[in-house]
């Protein structure tokens, strides 16, 4: 699954040779309960987030914003656990963030400067990739490259990256 979302992310859409996995996806997505994927991201570097007047600082807006890329991925039948559309009510931010990475089967992390900077983005991050040690893809986003110099980059380990 990993390799096929990472395709998918790379913008190298389904072929002939990828339709079974396809296929296969939606039919696995139809019986699970949970998303597949768990996108962690900085709101900061979405341009649909801004558009909602989240304040960006310059540079966040970069390519692809997270938001779109959950939409592509649901067109292709990949289901995607993103935070704004869960429930605020009810068991709590943090539980519904641990619920949703606990039942993932990858981790999508958009990595930005200001993601690096986020204490809940590298929460998710540190329970995804080092407490779950679930298959994650690492998409930088964004116009700055000091997160390369911060944890992000020591997480890393057996992550895939996808440079835009």
């Amino acid at each position: 699954m990993q390799e096929q979302v990472k395709s998918t992310l790379e913008l190298h859409w389904p072929t002939a040779s990828n339709k079974f996995f396809f296929y296969s996806l939606k039919l696995f997505s139809s019986i699970q309960k949970h998303p597949s994927v768990f996108i962690s991201y900085s709101w900061s570097n979405s341009k649909h987030a801004q558009e909602r007047g989240t304040v960006c600082p310059p540079g966040a807006i970069g390519w692809g914003d997270p938001r779109q890329v959950k939409q592509e991925l649901e067109k292709r039948n990949i289901s995607c656990w993103l935070d704004c559309d869960q429930p605020a009510a009810g068991k709590g931010l943090f539980k519904n963030i641990t619920e949703g990475i606990r039942n993932s089967k990858v981790l999508v992390a958009f990595v930005s400067d200001e993601y690096a900077k986020s204490d809940n983005c590298m929460m998710e991050l540190r329970f995804g990739v080092l407490t779950l040690e679930l298959p994650t893809i690492i998409v930088v986003v964004g116009t700055g490259r000091e997160w390369k110099e911060s944890e992000v980059n020591i997480i890393h380990r057996n992550v895939h990256y996808i440079y835009t």
